[in-house]
């Protein structure tokens, strides 16, 4: 098949939908972590961290990690995938209900100074499970021929519009 944005109805109903492809980014397994059940990353998930500058995620045009508080960064990491997500969502734009519950967490199961060392293997690991669920749905994608979101290569100086 040609690289185009143009497909069949035949085409469109033997590749996997977006939906699909979105959802697969969850891939990984939900994990435990002194007694809470933490749901793999997706792509709401990480956005939540991204939003947060996050210092497992979020870094400068550098590379390097913008924050250098690993404990808050951990709370947050745990709290955005252990807690009920409306909820997370919800405290993404309140920002005393958000550090209220960050606390409960500094100061309920992640106290102690064994949290980061016994935390920091969890947590690549989800990472890396993330991270390469996104690369298969990359390839996936890209090898179905499914059209990738966000703007595509102008031709002959016009704007690219998808159907």
């Amino acid at each position: 098949m040609k690289d185009t944005d143009l497909h069949t109805d035949e085409e469109i109903l033997e590749t996997a939908t977006r939906e699909e492809l979105l959802t697969s980014g969850a891939l990984g397994k939900p994990r435990t972590f002194r007694g809470m059940t933490l749901r793999a990353p997706t792509m709401e998930s990480m956005s939540y961290l991204w939003e947060l500058k996050n210092y497992f995620v979020f870094r400068d045009e550098k590379g390097r990690i913008v924050r250098n508080n690993p404990v808050l960064g951990v709370a947050e990491f745990i709290y955005v995938h252990s807690a009920d997500i409306d909820e997370v969502a919800d405290n993404m734009t309140d920002k005393a209900a958000l550090r209220e519950r960050l606390r409960e967490l500094m100061n309920g199961p992640l106290a102690g100074l064994s949290t980061l060392e016994e935390v920091m293997p969890v947590i690549e690991a989800m990472l890396n499970e993330y991270m390469a669920a996104q690369s298969e749905i990359d390839a996936t994608a890209k090898g179905a021929g499914a059209a990738m979101p966000g703007k595509g290569q102008a031709r002959a100086g016009k704007r690219r519009i998808s159907r």
